[in-house]
């Protein structure tokens, strides 16, 4: 397997069109970029410059951010003052194959500047070592952690995305000898280990059949994060046979500061199998082939909780990242990658995301609500499928109308607590139109009920909500248990909202009129607007034209690149419209 420091030894040019991609994908920064050129810069012109690009002749060669915006993700290795943590962008010279590395800190930022300049202005070769990722490790005299990679995984991005430092820990080992001291020393998921952590749950117990350990001390421990739903911030994804769709969601995720776990299916030389969890940092991807294609993804970057567990003592271990390359199957749809030193194929099987802490991330506020969804229930709506007939169970449902359109719905809800939701159920359905008037109302009295959390529950009517609506964009808004008659562990999650059209319609920002808004229509504008072959019909401007100037241009591609990285932007984007 190689090292970062093989791959670090031939990362020196980033091409111009990349380059502006990177700009608009990474988050906001504490301060201007600066553009500084690598034959005269020296190591001290950039120790008070957070965010800058490194170029020569005119063309970048490294692209640098600090993201400010998490708190205390990067204090595991650094002082606490120093929050946030840096990404980093290159391309590999007389290849076309681009890097991004995120989860580094100011450390690896200033040796990977040494050695850019050195190499560029002596012709001197990159040696970089040491570099101190986030990377907590097992031991090799504490058999407890020898099947907790998960939790190790876990603790992982926790540290990263802010929530850990949020919880009161110092470190990532803190955080991964939590987990060992509160959880049976087995195979977990780290998706429900981050459910812990937040909510204090305990999934063996719920589902005894997943195999998943109990926790030690349930109900007495986890739920550092009171405020706050794990499902609010975690997302877990299957891959299946659809991996190249699982990369690109990824990549954008990462982009995006989230933390990112892979789950992987071990298959060994000797016959035998197993599962492992590691953490992704990012990827190596080749810039000849679009995102949405199977050769894009070349190379994955991790840190394993198995790669240095020979130390008595994990914060002794190094922290070493490596990046492996990706092979796709195209029978089965998936990656692998080989780890040698184990002699194991390793195939991408799931993975498991979760957003950094920031003040826009949504919360409790109310007194009344409990935060402990050990001892009371939480009701939520999940989604309210939306159809011009009668809804049935399997229905997707529709986004767009004709006009004269009737609306029937059929919502969804479930209850995401270990206490089952007992007494009366109620939801409140509304459909408004872009003034805020009411065109469709109904409140849907259940009676006394119970469901636990195994219940996903549904409720559809042959009755419209609306009928024979005029063009125009509506909403449609729900609410559970709107009065709070039923004491509930958090209320801020009970209600739920979309936008619907009606009329001739379209997806803001879906230039290629798939019906969803990705980085592919990103790809499409940027080929557009310098002149490369689209396939696109003659409506794509309008549907690529956020800022409504009358163009689509490169300006639109990176407000819907900042979209997908969540940052907010001054225009809508994923939200209905009526051609004009």
């Amino acid at each position: 397997m190689k090292k970062l420091t093989a791959l670090l030894s031939v990362l020196i040019v980033i091409c111009l069109l990349c380059s502006t991609v990177v700009f608009a994908q990474t988050a906001e920064t504490e301060s201007e970029t600066a553009v500084l050129d690598v034959d005269s810069v020296v190591l001290s012109d950039l120790a008070a410059r957070d965010s800058y690009v490194l170029t020569d002749e005119n063309v970048p060669v490294m692209v640098v951010e600090h993201h400010t915006e998490v708190m205390g993700a990067t204090a595991a290795l650094n002082s606490a003052a120093d929050n946030g943590y840096y990404t980093a962008e290159f391309c590999i010279p007389g290849a076309t194959k681009k890097v991004f590395l995120t989860g580094l800190t100011r450390d690896n930022v200033a040796e990977i500047e040494a050695a850019i300049i050195a190499s560029y202005a002596e012709g001197e070769d990159f040696d970089l070592t040491d570099l101190g990722f986030i990377d907590t490790e097992k031991t090799s005299t504490e058999d407890a952690d020898d099947d907790m990679c998960w939790a190790a995984a876990a603790s992982n991005i926790l540290a990263y995305t802010g929530w850990g430092a949020l919880g009161g820990f110092e470190n990532v080992d803190d955080i991964f000898e939590l987990f060992i001291n509160e959880f049976e020393a087995d195979g977990g998921s780290t998706y429900y280990g981050v459910e812990w952590f937040f909510d204090g749950m305990d999934e063996g117990a719920l589902f005894p059949e997943s195999g998943f350990p109990r926790v030690v001390n349930y109900p007495d421990s986890g739920a550092f994060i009171a405020d706050y739903t794990f499902d609010t911030v975690t997302q877990s994804y299957k891959f299946d046979s659809d991996g190249v769709t699982m990369l690109c969601e990824l990549l954008r995720q990462l982009k995006s500061g989230r933390g990112v776990e892979l789950g992987l299916n071990l298959y060994y030389s000797d016959g035998e199998s197993g599962g492992h969890a590691v953490t992704c940092w990012g990827f190596v991807t080749d810039t000849r082939y679009g995102v949405d294609d199977a050769a894009y993804y070349d190379s994955v970057f991790i840190t394993d909780s198995d790669s240095d567990k020979n130390f008595e003592e994990r914060r002794d271990a190094p922290d070493v990242m490596d990046m492996d390359a990706l092979t796709f199957n195209p029978e089965t749809g998936r990656y692998s990658f080989e780890i040698i030193e184990d002699y194991c194929t390793a195939f991408l099987d799931n993975a498991v995301t979760l957003k950094p802490y920031s003040d826009d991330v949504p919360k409790e506020t109310s007194s009344a609500a409990t935060r402990n969804r050990t001892t009371h229930p939480d009701a939520l709506i999940d989604n309210v499928i939306l159809s011009t007939s009668a809804v049935t169970e399997d229905d997707t449902g529709m986004s767009t109308f004709p006009t004269g359109s009737d609306i029937y719905y059929n919502v969804k809800f479930r209850n995401s607590s270990d206490k089952s939701y007992n007494g009366n159920l109620t939801i409140n359905l509304k459909i408004t139109n872009s003034q805020g008037i009411a065109v469709g109302s109904i409140r849907l009295p259940f009676g006394n009920q119970q469901f636990t959390r195994k219940s996903i529950l549904s409720f559809a009517d042959n009755e419209p909500l609306a009928e024979n609506l005029a063009a125009g964009i509506y909403t449609i808004t729900a609410e559970i248990n709107p009065e709070h008659t039923v004491a509930e562990a958090y209320y801020f999650n009970n209600t739920f909202t979309s936008t619907f059209a009606v009329g001739n319609a379209y997806i803001i920002g879906d230039v290629d009129d798939d019906q969803s808004v990705s980085t592919i229509d990103v790809t499409l504008i940027l080929r557009k607007t310098v002149k490369r072959p689209v396939d696109l019909d003659e409506s794509a401007d309008i549907r690529g034209d956020i800022n409504d100037d009358g163009y689509m241009n490169v300006i639109d591609a990176t407000y819907i690149q900042r979209h997908l990285a969540e940052i907010n932007i001054p225009y809508q984007i994923e939200c209905a419209a009526l051609y004009s």
